[in-house]
């Protein structure tokens, strides 16, 4: 699993119409989600995640990001905001906190293990 890599995520989960959603951090993603739409009536859909070297570099970019969308917090760490622009949030506070941090996009780390695993198997 990436948690044994090392790695973690800063995701934006939404609801439908991406008019509210949720940023955070986890080695999990999938257990995380899973996690959330539990508590959730409606179906959540990840909207973007990005994978960095560490929990730490995740928990201050999602921390930084939820700083920077305060304005628009409602109630048990959810924001009343569009996904597309807590998604860019994202984006920007990882590049303005960590310029030379390798990232990778979720899609592009599961083109790469599918890869992998197609040669391995």
């Amino acid at each position: 699993a990436l948690k044994n890599g090392g790695f973690a995520c800063v995701y934006v989960a939404a609801v439908p119409g991406g008019e509210t959603c949720r940023v955070g951090y986890a080695d999990e993603l999938a257990a995380t989600v899973t996690r959330l739409q539990r508590s959730s009536p409606l179906m959540l859909s990840v909207e973007s995640a990005i994978w960095v070297p560490d929990r730490g570099i995740a928990k201050v970019i999602a921390n930084e990001v939820g700083c920077d969308l305060a304005p628009h917090r409602q109630s048990g760490g959810w924001f009343n905001v569009a996904a597309a622009i807590a998604v860019q949030a994202v984006e920007l506070a990882t590049f303005r906190l960590y310029p030379n941090a390798t990232t990778v996009p979720h899609h592009q780390l599961i083109s790469q293990m599918a890869g992998n695993m197609r040669r391995a198997g």
